[in-house]
């Protein structure tokens, strides 16, 4: 289980001291309770380091370790490698599964549940087990615990005696049959309701998405409001979903994902770019874009703003299909503070905002917070570029983005909502400018990132 290892003055310590005379059990009950992840190559490495020296002398005083000690620290180190091993592979249902099926496969998982924990087991199971006339499925089975969160799920295939399973089975469970042939796309996964500063989650509601049709799902389960966070993990329109993957305990889903594969070319299905913030591809409220479409960059990259990832879900808004008639931008922290709210008023009459469309009191008229396209000359955005206030100002507001340069085709013309070259009273300017453009590819729609009020990042959509 990849994760970070504890230091090195702590196992030698734990060697010098008491881990060579320790039954196994006692040993594994030392590992689950500690509270920091551990690495078990490297803990496997560092217990062999410790026991061997060239002289064969060991501890501070040069005192023999013997070979009674070093084959006891050995089997305990098979068992714990045994144990994890055990919890992953033997929980995979490759039954029937063919092999072109498991070469072409890749993994596309979200975590949306963090727990150090190292009693969470993986499983992975195929409801697509071969290339050619693959069976259908049946009946999807959706198990909820006591607390109503999701904790297993279970598909019956055609001509399976019993259903393949990730997860737990439990008293509360909701069932939906599907008609021959559906072919499931994808799921979004309903995370409760959207809560500032809240990163752990369970899973309140699952949808399953079939046959391409990615905004209305073919069946829900659980429990769903109008302000929920999801995520949305699907097979492009070129992948074949195979299967899913998860990673749970007895109480909850820590980790779910799906298993794909581009079966038309017969190559493994698109894998994401770890080093990237998933939650800015995946995860959304209200709506969500098309998994063909591609998220251009978000505007600062957590790194530039010092964080590890973001607290808050990501807004889409989609006009692929509609032409911007004007932008209104609203600051409801006054004059050259960060924006709080963008109102998209389109040319077929109809309008979207992202956040909330309240100005401060000291906002009345002026010429920074609203910009108007030209429809008739086809002008189309295909580049941003955006300035932040500073958190080093020590301001009482919240830190956003206070002004987005639109750079637009034809003919280049740039518009700015907010205030570009604003300067504090204590002298510094704005952070920025982070840009982006590409005039290649069409822009379908913009994401966002709103927290404490705020704009704190947005991104176009390809």
């Amino acid at each position: 289980m990849a994760s970070t290892a504890l230091p090195n003055k702590y196992w030698y310590s734990v060697i010098e001291d008491r881990m060579p005379w320790m039954e196994h059990t006692t040993l594994i009950k030392i590992l689950t309770e500690t509270e920091d992840p551990i690495d078990y190559k490297s803990l496997a490495a560092r217990l062999i380091e410790v026991t061997t020296t060239s002289d064969d002398r060991n501890g501070p005083w040069d005192e023999y370790l013997g070979l009674q000690n070093r084959r006891r620290i050995m089997m305990c180190i098979d068992q714990i490698l045994d144990d994890i091993e055990d919890s992953v592979a033997s929980q995979d249902n490759y039954e029937g599964v063919s092999t072109q099926i498991l070469g072409l496969s890749s993994f596309r998982a979200v975590t949306f549940l963090c727990d150090a924990s190292i009693a969470k087991k993986n499983t992975d199971i195929y409801i697509r087990p071969v290339i050619d006339n693959p069976p259908s499925v049946m009946n999807v089975k959706v198990y909820f615990g006591a607390h109503g969160g999701m904790v297993g799920i279970e598909f019956l295939l055609e001509g399976d005696k019993s259903g393949r399973l990730v997860g737990h089975q439990t008293n509360w469970l909701q069932i939906v049959s599907f008609r021959k042939d559906v072919v499931i796309n994808g799921f979004v996964i309903s995370l409760g309701p959207m809560r500032e500063f809240h990163t752990n989650h369970m899973i309140h509601g699952l949808a399953i998405l079939t046959d391409g049709n990615y905004h209305h799902p073919y069946a829900r389960f659980g429990h769903w409001t109008n302000n929920d966070i999801v995520h949305i993990l699907c097979a492009r329109t070129t992948e074949t979903l195979v299967g899913l993957s998860a990673q749970y305990t007895e109480d909850y889903i820590s980790q779910f994902g799906i298993i794909v594969a581009d079966l038309a070319t017969g190559s493994s299905g698109f894998v994401w770019d770890m080093e990237g913030d998933l939650l800015a591809t995946t995860r959304w409220t209200g709506n969500w874009p098309s998994p063909d479409n591609e998220p251009a960059r978000l505007m600062p990259s957590l790194k530039q703003l010092n964080i590890r990832r973001t607290q808050t879900a990501v807004q889409f808004l989609d006009f692929r299909s509609r032409v911007i008639d004007c932008i209104t931008a609203f600051f409801p922290f006054g004059k050259g503070k960060a924006i709080g709210g963008l109102l998209f008023k389109f040319s077929d009459g109809t309008r979207q905002l992202v956040g909330k469309a309240k100005n401060d009191r000291s906002i009345s008229r002026f010429a920074c917070n609203v910009i108007t396209f030209n429809p008739g000359n086809e002008q189309r955005i295909t580049g941003v570029a955006i300035y932040c206030t500073d958190k080093r100002l020590g301001s009482p507001e919240p830190c956003g983005v206070n002004s987005i340069v639109f750079i637009t085709e034809p003919r280049w013309k740039n518009m700015v909502l907010g205030y570009r070259r604003f300067q504090s009273p204590g002298g510094y300017e704005l952070k920025g400018p982070y840009e982006y453009y590409d005039k290649e590819r069409i822009t379908v729609g913009m994401q966002f990132v709103i927290e404490q009020g705020v704009i704190t990042q947005l991104g176009l959509m390809h």
